[in-house]
């Protein structure tokens, strides 16, 4: 690899891990948890939504949502 490779991919990791650590600390801002979540998108990173977990549980509270999308 290159040098600008390793750099990029340094980055890219840094980049993640420092998002990582505001979110879970509770530190980070709205642009920031934003951030993190186009960097998820960008890396086509998916979550299959389980019916208890913290994201099942706010989508059940979405009146709209229905329940056979959770899996």
């Amino acid at each position: 690899m290159s040098e600008l490779t390793d750099i990029l991919e340094a980055l890219h990791t840094d980049v993640a891990k420092l998002l990582a650590e505001r979110i879970k600390d509770k530190s980070a801002t709205a642009s920031e948890i934003a951030q993190a979540i186009n960097l998820l998108k960008h890396n086509n990173i998916q979550e299959v939504i389980k019916p208890d977990s913290p994201l099942g549980n706010l989508l059940k509270q979405i009146p709209e949502f229905k329940e056979e999308t959770l899996q």
